[in-house]
């Protein structure tokens, strides 16, 4: 592939070339040129190689050249075959096997001065060196420097690892360097000189070490066309990062340079790294690679360069390192995390312990350094270790704040210790404080914020000298170290705000931070600044930050712009249910792209954008506004794609931007469209309003005077009507009477009831009808007459303590109940509705109604019942109804309250009547009841005995039983007790009998007794014993 300068891709494929363009949507579609090809030349295979240069594109096949240019194909033909071709500036070059490096010059293909040289060399790199020289690279023979009419060999520290490893092909880069691909071996980087640099390949994360093609980004990235795939490097990088794939293992506690060799230690050991060999030959691509030092083994926190000896703090005391071993110097119980030289009295070290402080002094005769003792008065866990210009001595701790130690009258075994916390201005729970020296002073580092020391105020104060957010306790700060130019390094923040900058000091005292280059270390956790002015290996700024996650070296000389141009591009803009494309990705990126009409059922659109910034592209954000619809830039959001819904007809402009990692932003993509309207509110569809308005007008005219014509006609049929109703009124009336006449006239409920129904039919529709009568002293309702669809109901009560009915709602209120849509208006007088199945006289089951009506039967303030009317249809009453019903109803009562009257009086008459009855039998019956209360007195004492000795006989005949039962299981069945208990039973049944009618004639006599007394009698004491006796 080759890319034009206006932005097109040329592409060769198998006997195919062509380019890449947009259609009308804007998707890339591939264009033939093999048309333009003429006939006899078509006949190729392979395109191995295309050139975008000034003169047109090139294109390279075994053995043929083409040129596309000015829409013409010119061919050239190999009488043999051809290699590889290159594009150097605006020459073209190309190796043809037994001629040589060969040049076009005109129309004609020539050999280079000296090209010979390459008859039988394969040459896969030509690349500008100066401006009158090219690097030429070939697989058998390394690198050449070409000025054009000499090619001489160019030695590098890389030629036998390209030799081995089969050169293929390679780029130039931004900062000088080479980045040469092999078949082998991955990528290896040069300088300008030739000097090794690094190796790109599995060993730092590239899936396959087969690079086929290599290429350079805007942001010094490295791209590489492998055998299974695409990878991107970040090299040269100015951040470069070891961990257990480089040999370093645990978590990075100090990190210090000692006699030219860099030292790490961790929670498992120290290590040293071997930086990779810059010797010819296949070692050169060995990459750096940190290899543990003997003899120790421990959890190691804090390294000291003294001289020619390095000291370590571990888990197990103070070891000493000459070159790759340790040996133990000062052994202890506890951790001692902390190693610091006394700048007053450079044979003191002092020694941060677990639990204390203690001091090692250098004894110059023995030449050594020996244990002095721990300084009295310090038991705290000691984390970190600072001295003043003054002498003091300032420990930081895990969690008491700072302890102060008074040296400055010079070194004392028994200072004055104090500790110093929250009393002293340190904010509440200092947590893992440090110290840092600034230009003569102390800088006192509380994951609160930074803090300087008043000694005449004996308190601390936050430090603003880096801005307020470090001095206020709003930004949490963490491991903190300054460099040579009083520089500040500090990670702060924690979390999603976490970031890791450098306060460079300006000329003026101020501090300005720098953020950018470390942006992509924001989930790095820094638990160890190192800063080394010289860099023995590059002769650069370097500082090394490490941590749980491992050791990053930081190269401030390799050039990095972090402000690097890049765009955002709008990749597709489709229906926002992705059922149609609208914009396909290509021409928007040059600015303001044509409108594209969409009709009005396209305004849900989906806008899909991306970024070409490849640092860390996770943490891409993007930010947008439809101009026309939003009202402003949206928050910025890693989201790739925006929804728009209900998009108004009119024209709009979608705008996007992008941020990289770094915090700079990309130019706006913009994409511009028009909505149109719905037909309804096109120019044709009002032209069309203002016809169909003038025609409603001129329509309007005739259909008022139609209507003035039918409203007179309509009147007169209003006037019949009216009259009609007026009739039917009357009629409704008369009739009404004559049912109030009929109702009245009858004095039994049940013809009340049945009248009550044939007339009711008359007045509306009762397909279900009932009459209760209301039992107060019950609580309950008498359904006396219920019929359904001509049957009739089995009469049936309703209970007045269940409010869920629409009967006991009308009683109690003695109002009607008015319904015409059961389901929906029921909650206007009860709170729930289940109308009860009953049963009907043909033994169907009820059905339920769909509008009723429920009327109290009032008369005088008295509730006599209810009447109600039900139908199955919906809105089968009107108020009309209703009214007329009130009526029937009022007649209905009436009547029934004059029915209760008679049947009053009736009772009463007929109660005389059977009083006086009863008051001559009465007479009757007083002699005979004389003669009955002898002859029963006489008749009880026998039937007496008769009766308890028959209960007697029942008791012994179940003994009997009982004793028959226990001789049948001992004997076992041998004998047959069958004739016995037929006869028991007999016994029993005869025993049963006598006792019965005993009983009865009991009752006979004591009847007779009672019926003879002629008075309810009255209570006396009696004693029970004598009535007992005497029974």
């Amino acid at each position: 592939m080759a890319q034009a300068e206006d932005g097109t891709i040329y592409v060769g494929a198998q006997g195919e070339l062509g380019y890449l363009a947009p259609d009308a949507l804007g998707q890339l579609q591939y264009c033939s040129l093999r048309d333009s090809i003429p006939l006899e030349f078509r006949d190729f295979t392979d395109v191995v190689r295309a050139h975008a240069t000034n003169a047109g594109i090139y294109f390279q096949t075994l053995d043929r050249l083409f040129l596309w240019s000015n829409g013409r194909m010119r061919v050239w033909k190999s009488e043999d075959s051809f290699h590889i071709s290159f594009a150097v500036g605006e020459h073209l070059y190309i190796r043809q096997p037994g001629a040589g490096l060969m040049q076009l010059a005109g129309d004609s293909l020539r050999v280079t001065p000296d090209g010979e040289k390459f008859s039988e060399t394969r040459i896969y790199a030509m690349l500008p060196f100066t401006e009158n020289k090219i690097l030429i690279g070939t697989r058998e023979l390394g690198l050449f420097l070409y000025d054009g009419f000499t090619a001489v060999p160019f030695p590098t520290e890389v030629d036998g690892f390209l030799l081995e490893n089969q050169l293929y092909h390679g780029a130039a880069l931004a900062n000088g360097a080479y980045a040469l691909a092999t078949l082998r071996g991955g990528v290896v980087i040069i300088d300008h000189a030739g000097r090794f640099q690094q190796v790109v390949d599995k060993s730092v994360g590239l899936q396959d070490n087969n690079v086929w093609f290599v290429a350079a980004d805007q942001q010094q990235g490295l791209w590489l066309a492998l055998n299974n795939g695409l990878a991107r490097a970040e090299t040269p990088a100015p951040l470069s990062r070891f961990d257990e794939r480089s040999g370093l293992r645990g978590i990075v506690e100090s990190t210090l340079r000692h006699s030219g060799k860099l030292y790490v230690a961790t929670h498992q050991g120290v290590f040293y790294l071997q930086p990779a060999a810059p010797n010819a030959g296949a070692a050169a691509a060995m990459p750096p690679v940190f290899l543990p030092v003997r003899g120790i083994a421990d959890q190691c926190w804090a390294l000291l360069s003294v001289g020619d000896v390095l000291l370590v703090g571990t888990r197990a005391g103070v070891y000493q390192i000459e070159n790759t071993r340790a040996s133990m110097l000062r052994p202890s119980s506890g951790h001692s995390y902390a190693l610091q030289r006394s700048k007053r009295d450079t044979t003191l070290i002092y020694v941060g312990l677990e639990n204390g402080l203690a001091v090692l002094r250098f004894n110059p005769r023995e030449k050594k350094w020996l244990d002095a003792g721990t300084i009295a008065g310090v038991a705290v866990e000691v984390r970190d270790l600072g001295e003043s210009a003054n002498g003091v001595l300032w420990l930081g701790t895990r969690a008491e704040g700072y302890v102060r130690v008074d040296m400055s009258n010079g070194f004392s075994p028994n200072p004055a210790v104090e500790i110093l916390d929250a009393r002293y201005g340190l904010p509440a729970e200092p947590r893992w404080v440090t110290i840092v020296s600034l230009a003569g002073s102390q800088v006192f580092v509380t994951n609160r914020g930074l803090f300087r020391f008043d000694e005449r105020a004996h308190r601390f104060f936050p430090d603003s000298t880096f801005g307020a957010a470090y001095a206020d306790s709003s930004r949490s700060t963490g491991e903190a170290a300054v460099d040579r130019a009083n520089n500040l390094w500090m990670q702060s923040g924690s979390g999603a705000n976490q970031q890791i900058g450098r306060a460079v000091r300006q000329r003026d005292g101020t501090y300005v931070w720098q953020y950018a280059p470390f942006a992509r270390l924001s989930n790095f956790n820094v638990w160890d600044f190192f800063l080394e002015g010289k860099d023995t290996e590059s002769g650069a700024e370097v500082a090394w930050f490490g941590g749980p996650e491992g050791l990053v070296r930081y190269d401030l000389a390799e050039p990095k712009k972090y402000e690097a141009e890049f765009s955002t591009l709008i990749r597709s803009v489709t229906t926002a249910n992705g059922d149609s494309i609208i914009f396909g990705g290509t021409a928007s990126n040059k600015g303001r792209a044509a409108r594209s009409p969409l009709a009005y059922a396209n305004n849900a659109l989906r806008f899909e954008f991306s970024a070409t910034s490849y640092d860390g592209e996770a943490a891409n954000q993007f930010q947008y506004f439809l101009e026309g619809f939003d009202k402003g830039w949206s928050a910025w959001t890693k989201e790739t794609k925006k929804d728009y819904t209900n998009i108004s007809e009119g024209t709009y402009l979608f705008h996007v931007r992008a941020k990289n990692v770094y915090n700079h932003e990309s130019a706006e993509a913009r994409y511009a469209f028009q909505i149109l309207p719905p037909w309804y509110r096109t120019w044709w569809a009002y032209l069309f309003y203002i016809g169909a308005l003038a025609s409603l007008v001129y329509g309007g005219i005739k259909q008022r005077t139609r209507q003035l014509e039918q409203r007179s006609r309509k009147l007169e049929a209003t006037v019949q009507e009216r009259t009609a109703e007026l009739a039917q009124q009357k009629n409704n009336i008369e009739l009404l009477s004559q049912i109030g006449k009929d109702l009245t006239a009858s004095l039994d409920f049940d013809v009340i009831f049945y009248k009550l129904y044939e007339s009711i039919n008359q007045l509306a529709d009762a397909t279900i009808f009932g009459v209760g009568l209301y039992h107060a002293e019950n609580h309950q309702i008498e359904y006396r007459l219920a019929i359904e669809k001509g049957k009739r109901f089995a009469p049936y009560f309703r209970d007045m303590e269940d409010k869920n009915q629409f009967p006991v709602w009308c009683i109690e209120n003695r109002k009607p109940v008015f319904i015409n849509d059961v389901r929906r208006e029921y909650a206007q007088y009860i709170g729930a509705y289940e109308e009860p199945k009953l049963l009907l006289e043909d033994g169907t089951l009820s059905e339920t109604p769909s509008s009723l009506i429920y009327l109290p039967l009032l008369a005088q303030e008295r509730v006599l019942g209810v009447l109600t009317v039900q139908s199955y249809r919906q809105n089968a009453y009107t108020t009309d109804h209703l009214r007329l019903l009130q009526n029937l109803a009022a007649y209905t009562a009436i009547a029934l309250d004059n029915a209760n009257a008679y049947r009053q009086l009736h009772t009463t008459l007929e109660h005389l009547k059977t009083t006086q009855q009863q008051l001559i039998v009465q007479e009757k019956l007083a002699s005979l009841g004389a003669l009955t209360a002898g002859i029963a007195h006489e008749i009880k004492n026998p039937l007496n005995f008769v009766n308890n000795f028959a209960a007697l006989s029942i008791e012994l005949a179940q003994e009997l039983r009982e004793e028959i039962e226990a001789r049948k299981a001992k004997s076992a069945g041998q004998e047959d007790f069958a004739d016995l208990e037929e006869i028991l039973a007999m016994l029993v049944q005869n025993a049963e009998k006598i006792n019965h009618h005993g009983k009865r004639a009991d009752s006979i006599v004591k009847s007779m007794m009672e019926h003879s007394r002629g008075s309810t009698g009255e209570r006396v004491r009696a004693h029970i014993n004598e009535l007992v006796e005497e029974a």
